[in-house]
């Protein structure tokens, strides 16, 4: 739970930026809307007192020929966008055939008291020369977030590299610990009444405490590992390395391709069907065994083929079957049942091939995603 929370904190201090910019920029943009509004409604109530004391003769007797000519004459101001004039219910003059309302106009109309049968709206905009200051402001605006942006996932993009530098360089630190010290291990099982007991110690001791130091190594980047995702090539990297240690008398071969990003919890169950895999394989008298990791855009690929005793048709029928066991003593049978119950819960699927007395070959395919 609390690595859980330190990756979420972690990613949220590495996006803060961002998110930080865009609440500038939306800032920004609803401050400009302000004021913009509050210069047409200021420009607007000027405007409406002005046409009121300039036309009040015409408006007062109903001249609608003369507030033609004069609407006429006003049409052709740049912040004036529309204008339309009704008398009567009936238009006596209008500028265009459309009046669209936008963001940067606002309408007025002018009533006078003594004509209540004469209205007169107004559709009052920006002018040009300041329409494209505010929209060079906002383009602008826009350019700069677009480049914080970029640069903030760039930024994010590389430390997340970095990162994986780093953890792949403590795994293979930690890796390279351990196969040695796995074989110190064996070694001292059989030194076991060959020495003294408080020498024995000793050795399980200084064992135990560098096998503590690397998994502190291990465990320190895995807490930092974003998004809950392990490198699956690493972990399966180890897995045939400690095969190797413990089966010296097996030719383990393992072709793993390149960085392949794994769901943490997921990883650890793929490992662990991959290494009960192996152990069939060793079971079965391999002398030669062949892990192959790789992936396509969409699908993750995991290969296991020996050269041992191989299983017969009839086997293989029903060899995923619960309580099935072949040539095994303590054999349950719910190895292979359980291994293909827990890929397809992952979306994927394995298949296994095999001629007796010659090879096996077990296929899975798992979604990278």
């Amino acid at each position: 739970m609390k690595s859980f929370v330190e990756s979420v904190f972690k990613q949220f201090k590495d996006y803060v930026f961002v998110v930080l910019a865009a609440i500038l920029l939306i800032a920004s943009l609803v401050f400009i809307y302000i004021q913009i509004n509050q210069y047409l409604n200021l420009n607007s109530q000027k405007f409406h007192k002005e046409f009121l004391v300039i036309n009040n003769y015409e408006l007062i007797n109903s001249d609608t020929a003369s507030l033609s000519v004069r609407l006429n004459l006003l049409s052709s101001v740049d912040y004036i966008k529309c204008i339309r004039g009704y008398y009567k219910g009936l238009v006596f003059y209008e500028s265009a055939v459309e009046c669209p309302e936008s963001f940067f106009s606002k309408k007025i109309s002018v009533e006078p008291k003594e004509v209540p049968d004469l209205k007169i709206n107004f559709t009052i905009g920006l002018s040009r020369q300041l329409s494209s200051v505010v929209i060079l402001s906002i383009v602008f605006q826009a350019l700069f977030f677009l480049v914080i942006l970029w640069l903030g996932f760039y930024f994010i993009k590389s430390r997340q590299k970095f990162e994986t530098l780093l953890y792949e360089r403590a795994l293979k630190t930690a890796h390279d610990i351990r196969s040695p010290l796995q074989a110190l291990n064996i070694v001292s099982k059989s030194l076991e009444g060959l020495i003294k007991d408080k020498q024995l110690n000793v050795l399980n001791s200084a064992s135990s405490r560098i096998n503590d130091i690397a998994n502190d190594l291990l465990q320190e980047f895995r807490v930092q590992r974003m998004s809950g995702q392990i490198l699956l090539t690493k972990e399966i990297e180890s897995l045939i390395e400690e095969k190797k240690v413990a089966y010296t008398q097996i030719e383990f071969v393992g072709q793993v391709e390149g960085n392949i990003l794994y769901s943490n919890n997921k990883s650890k169950e793929i490992v662990r069907i991959v290494s009960n895999l192996i152990n069939n394989s060793i079971e079965a008298r391999a002398n030669t065994i062949t892990i192959i990791l790789k992936k396509s855009d969409t699908k993750i690929y995991i290969l296991i083929k020996d050269d041992g005793v191989g299983i017969s048709s009839d086997n293989l029928t029903k060899i995923f079957q619960q309580g099935v066991t072949f040539g095994k003593e303590k054999g349950t049978g719910i190895g292979l049942f359980q291994a293909k119950k827990t890929i397809e819960s992952y979306g994927g699927s394995i298949r296994i091939v095999s001629e007796q007395n010659k090879f096996t070959e077990i296929d899975i395919t798992l979604p990278l995603n």
